[in-house]
């Protein structure tokens, strides 16, 4: 019964440990298949659109016709983007990039972290 006692007393600090360290919900999206990282696409006036970019390294098409003159990616991806006159523009993590010339975006892919 003393070793039992004993036994319960050395794991207490280690079920502690994993109670204190609960993974963050930043991570358990990038875990998640269907994660989609929150995508900006900003062009003069103040004019802008969103898209979650699926995060399956695989090439998707963008149908929207703004001139696109800087993108920012909110993280937990590496995300590519290809204008419609030849730009190519990366982000890695949570990003800003200027595209020029301003552009309308065309084809984008990302893959979580």
């Amino acid at each position: 019964m003393q070793l039992l006692a004993s036994s319960a007393l050395l794991l207490l600090p280690l079920a502690a440990l994993v109670h204190c360290n609960p993974i963050p919900a930043e991570v358990k999206a990038r875990q998640d298949p269907g994660f989609a990282p929150g995508v900006y696409f900003y062009g003069a006036a103040g004019a802008f659109y969103e898209i979650n970019f699926p995060a399956d390294n695989l090439g998707h098409a963008i149908n929207n016709t703004l001139s696109v003159s800087s993108i920012t990616l909110e993280g937990g991806a590496t995300c590519f983007f290809t204008g419609i006159d030849g730009s190519s523009t990366v982000l890695v993590g949570a990003d800003t990039a200027v595209v020029g010339p301003p552009q309308q975006q065309i084809f984008g892919s990302c893959q979580a972290h």
